[in-house]
């Protein structure tokens, strides 16, 4: 459904892994012990400087240390946004100049030169297992207002595309085969709850002759929602009827001292 109007131009294929260096495997050989070096007799004593019976230690393995960093690596995280006037915004952090590059690289297939990105290199962040299904994520931007966040295997879809009648999270859910948890938040919908929320309990506060004390007045202001737009100061159109709700609220308080 969401598909319309998509281009095909561009696709990047990044399933393809990076490939690692290889890792050389060094071989110790027996050490090669003196002909003359050899007891006969087996009662012959141990040297001083030896210890019998003494356990040798026991080194770790190479490969326990970078499993405990593994354990507490940050999630690579991808935040994709489309500004009112349709370029996209990337923001990301990678544990990798690879990976970053990797980024770059299908952006700028997909978009050219159209896009604006922050992408930070980490080093403790784990890898960034979505780079290779971001051919999936990328033709949201065609959907106003579109906002993905992704970190490690966790997606939430936000803005327009959170809303149920496109179908998009179970869309995605489909598409990915479960290597993604894929959920959405659906800003509209708790604007709207918070606003209802927020008018109930003013009628509740005004309905009596009680004074309006500076507790209850509060409370039900703290209700109020008002969505601003990505790196904007402009209040939208829809909080003005509430806003305006306020000002009665305070006066009518006013008045009731």
């Amino acid at each position: 459904m969401y598909y319309r109007g998509f281009t095909q131009a561009g696709n990047v294929d990044l399933n393809a892994s990076d490939t690692t260096s290889p890792t050389a495997t060094v071989e110790q050989a027996e050490p090669v012990v003196p002909a003359s070096a050899v007891a006969t007799n087996a009662n012959i004593a141990a040297p001083a400087s030896v210890t019998v019976g003494a356990t040798p230690a026991v080194a770790e393995p190479a490969s326990a240390a970078p499993a405990a960093h593994a354990d507490n690596a940050k999630d690579a995280q991808l935040v994709f946004s489309v500004s009112p006037s349709g370029v996209p915004l990337i923001r990301a952090a990678m544990s990798t100049d690879v990976e970053k590059q990797s980024l770059i690289d299908a952006l700028t297939a997909r978009f050219g030169k159209a896009y604006q990105a922050d992408v930070a290199v980490t080093p403790d962040t784990g890898p960034a297992t979505w780079l290779s299904c971001l051919k999936t994520f990328l033709p949201l931007r065609t959907v106003p207002g579109a906002e993905v966040s992704i970190a490690g295997s966790k997606v939430e879809l936000s803005s327009s595309v959170a809303d149920g009648k496109l179908g998009l999270t179970d869309h995605l859910n489909s598409t990915l085969g479960g290597m993604f948890q894929v959920g959405s938040f659906d800003i509209n919908g708790v604007v709207a709850s918070a606003t209802q929320s927020f008018r109930d309990s003013m009628k509740s506060l005004l309905a009596t002759d009680d004074a309006c004390s500076g507790s209850k007045l509060i409370k039900v202001l703290d209700m109020q929602v008002v969505n601003f737009d990505r790196s904007s100061a402009t209040v939208p159109e829809s909080a003005y009827s509430t806003l305006d709700e306020t000002a009665r609220l305070l006066k009518n308080c006013a008045a009731k001292g």
